[in-house]
């Protein structure tokens, strides 16, 4: 929210190396949905905890907001992320019979020659 120090362009970089997207700031939502701590004696709001996902896996996040707990007393507010998972069966893996190799060198025997007529 406002100003980057150099933390935050360090993890601008991260993200950008990894292909990775900071799903905070991917909704259009008022800030105070989306600032997690307060300066203690500024009062100010700052964007300060992330949740990062692959950038393929983007389309899964439905909604990343912060959360104002009654219960916690701190000054950070909880980032919850929705996110819709759907699980692929495993592929069963299937044996193939082991074909035997023929002993060609059998047939040059006048015995086996004999049988196989």
């Amino acid at each position: 929210m406002g100003n980057v120090n150099s933390s935050g362009s360090m993890v601008l970089e991260f993200c950008a190396v990894h292909a990775l997207a900071i799903t905070n700031t991917v909704f259009r939502q008022a800030n105070r949905l989306k600032t997690t701590w307060m300066h203690p004696r500024s009062q100010h709001w700052h964007l300060i905890d992330y949740v990062l996902t692959r950038q393929r896996d983007l389309r899964d996040v439905r909604l990343t907001r912060t959360v104002r707990g009654s219960e916690a007393w701190s000054d950070h507010r909880m980032v919850r992320c929705t996110v819709s998972l759907s699980a692929a069966r495993p592929q069963r893996q299937h044996s193939r019979p082991t074909s035997r190799k023929l002993d060609v060198s059998k047939l040059r025997e006048p015995d086996t020659r004999i049988k196989l007529q």
